[in-house]
C-alpha cells in the first residue's frame, strides 16, 4: 500500500477539512485502512496529537485520546464529534477510484497552537505503508 498525499498539503487555520488519499497498485480492495497523525514533531510523538485511524473493515474512524492510549470511535458519516485536547473530528466521508481510497475528514483544532506535521500510514492485512510525510499545518 502507499500514503499518496493529504489535500491540502499546507496552510493554516483552526478547521480545516482534510482528504487522505492512499492507494494499492493491485486493487483498493486490499486497503483495509489508513492512520493519520498531525503532531509537533516526529511520527513517534503520538501523545498530545490528533491521532485518527479509519477502519475501513468496520466502517469507523477513531481518535485516539491524550495519551495515545484509547481509540474512540464512531461510524463513519456520523454527525456525532470525537475529541481529544487537541482536536475534534466531524463529519467523515469515504469515496473510492479506481486503486484508492479518499478520506475526507471534518476537523477542528482546539488548544494545538502552532506548526504541525501531518502523516499518513496506508494499511492492509499484513503489511502497511509506515509513516510518510505528507504535509504541514500551523494552527494560529
Amino acid at each position: 500500500p502507499t500514503a499518496d498525499s493529504v489535500a491540502p498539503s499546507s496552510g493554516s487555520g483552526t478547521s480545516p477539512n482534510f482528504t487522505f488519499t492512499v492507494s494499492d497498485s493491485s486493487s483498493q480492495l486490499n486497503i483495509t485502512g489508513m492512520s493519520m497523525l498531525i503532531t509537533a514533531g516526529a511520527p513517534s510523538v503520538v501523545t498530545d496529537a490528533c491521532y485518527l485511524v479509519y477502519d475501513r473493515v468496520s466502517r469507523t474512524i477513531g481518535l485516539y485520546n491524550n495519551a495515545a492510549t484509547t481509540l474512540n470511535t464512531k461510524p463513519i458519516g456520523s454527525s456525532a464529534n470525537l475529541f481529544n485536547k487537541q482536536c475534534a473530528v466531524g463529519y467523515t466521508v469515504v469515496v473510492t477510484s479506481g486503486n484508492s481510497v479518499m478520506l475526507t475528514i471534518n476537523t477542528v483544532f482546539r488548544t494545538f497552537s502552532g506548526a504541525k506535521t501531518v502523516y499518513l500510514q496506508a494499511n492492509e492485512p499484513n503489511t502497511n505503508s509506515g509513516w510518510v510525510q505528507r504535509g504541514t499545518w500551523t494552527v494560529p
